[in-house]
């Protein structure tokens, strides 16, 4: 008898799982109902108000260039980086010259003649006819630089790997870092979740920079 009464307990518990899994299985939870706030809150960035619309399009130029990834303008040319290639352009769109590269570029600033390619883990410099200048002075190898900024006295690069904003001498000196993770001062530096990290220059002897895991800017004295 006893034996019956344990073996019925055994039956009513299975079938008791095989509710619950059942249930589980095809009952949306209220988790997967609930609305996406993040598409809200994207699709809430795409109405804007016209009076604060600063620049409408005025010109297209087609690039003959595989994956363009930088643009920079200097002199009133427009250069423009990507895989194995710069081109220059006049501000009407017609091509002035090209170079070849040994690598893709990810990013490019102009300043005094001078090009610099962000290729890699590496700045590299040109002359403004292409010829290859060097390279600059590397912290790391296993870097990805993403934005080069400058101004009268600095270069500025943003590693999206190491997370970190180089600042070099314009012979390509590392001449320190910016806005790192300091773990003595309990500061989390940047939070680079992709490899999109921007840095530009102020104007007051200061820098900017897109921390776009915290999705703010921060500014820094240079």
């Amino acid at each position: 008898m006893r034996q019956k009464i344990i073996i019925g307990f055994s039956v009513l518990l299975l079938l008791l799982a095989v509710v619950l899994i059942s249930y589980d299985l095809f009952h949306e939870s209220p988790r997967q109902t609930a609305p996406n706030v993040l598409t809200k809150q994207t699709n809430a960035l795409k109405d804007i108000d016209p009076s604060l619309v600063a620049y409408n399009q005025i010109q297209t130029i087609e690039v003959g260039i595989k994956s363009p990834k930088g643009i920079a303008v200097d002199d009133n040319k427009i250069f423009v980086c990507g895989e194995n290639q710069v081109i220059i352009y006049s501000t009407s769109g017609t091509e002035i010259s090209v170079f070849t590269i040994d690598s893709s570029a990810n990013c490019i600033e102009v300043r005094n003649n001078k090009i610099y390619l962000g290729t890699g883990s590496d700045v590299a410099s040109y002359a403004s006819d292409g010829q290859f200048v060097g390279l600059f002075e590397s912290m790391s190898d296993k870097g990805l630089i993403t934005s080069i900024a400058t101004d009268s006295d600095f270069i500025y690069v943003a590693d999206a790997i190491n997370k970190t904003v180089l600042k070099y001498s314009y012979e390509g000196k590392l001449e320190g870092e910016i806005g790192g993770r300091d773990s003595l001062q309990r500061k989390k530096g940047f939070v680079i979740p992709s490899p999109y990290f921007d840095v530009v220059a102020g104007g007051f002897s200061d820098i900017w920079a897109a921390n776009t895991g915290y999705l703010r800017f921060e500014n820094f004295s240079s």
